[in-house]
């Protein structure tokens, strides 16, 4: 995540997404949404809180913040 970052430090932010755990057909397909979910967390990202469905996958959408101003703006 800190060379994305350090690669793209020209922008205010990146967006990603990861599949929604709560979509998963085993329990070990939850956890490892979780579990992915749970690293980019641990490495700066934030929940967007924002869902979408694509092709029938749920997804949730993460955001790591690169331009500090643009993160003081959105709070």
């Amino acid at each position: 995540m800190q060379l994305l970052k350090e690669e793209l430090s020209n922008a205010e932010s990146i967006v990603g997404e990861v599949e929604d755990p709560n979509s998963g057909k085993t329990e070990e397909e939850q956890k490892n949404r979780i579990r992915r979910i749970s690293f980019y967390l641990r490495n700066g990202c934030r929940d967007t809180g924002v869902k979408a469905k694509v092709f029938g996958v749920k997804y949730r959408i993460l955001e790591l913040v690169i331009d500090k101003k643009q993160d003081q703006m959105i709070r």
